[in-house]
């Protein structure tokens, strides 16, 4: 099941994922991001910075910065063709989104564009991480077909 695959992706546990990740599953329906991006995210997320309940406040930051960005991160969309953060979710998804963010601007200008934890969880799932997000994606699209 896609939960199993995140606890086994991961640095987490069944009840960790049971008490920290419905705030950020429903966050993530209301702008289109699947359940199994959540679950990737999480699952790559938690290998770097190890806290779930840390993770799933960082990957809330993430989709709300991208709800209301900020001005960086507005200029940033835009300069991608994009004039929501929603609109570029549906259109690449969350985490292809991310990385094309992080390749598009420096250090200094990605680290304006999210705040506290989300940074650290952006960072977390791009750059060189975010090969590893991808493949966790995949796996965890591969086990969606079973459910929760």
């Amino acid at each position: 099941s896609l939960l199993v695959e995140t606890e086994n992706k991961g640095i987490t546990n069944l009840q960790k994922l049971a008490r920290e990740l419905p705030p950020v599953v429903a966050l993530a329906a209301q702008i289109g991001v699947s359940f199994e991006e959540v679950a990737a995210a999480n699952a790559t997320a938690t290998q770097k910075m190890g806290s779930q309940a840390e993770v799933a406040t960082a990957l809330e930051s993430i989709m709300r910065s991208l709800i209301k960005p900020n001005e960086t991160l507005t200029a940033i969309l835009q300069q991608l063709g994009y004039d929501t953060g929603r609109f570029a979710i549906e259109a690449e998804g969350l985490l292809p989104l991310l990385e094309r963010i992080r390749q598009s601007v420096d250090d200094k200008t990605f680290g304006k564009a999210f705040v506290d934890t989300g940074l650290v969880a952006a960072m977390a799932l791009t750059g060189s991480n975010a090969q590893k997000a991808a493949e966790n994606l995949e796996i965890m699209k591969l086990a969606g077909g079973d459910g929760l």
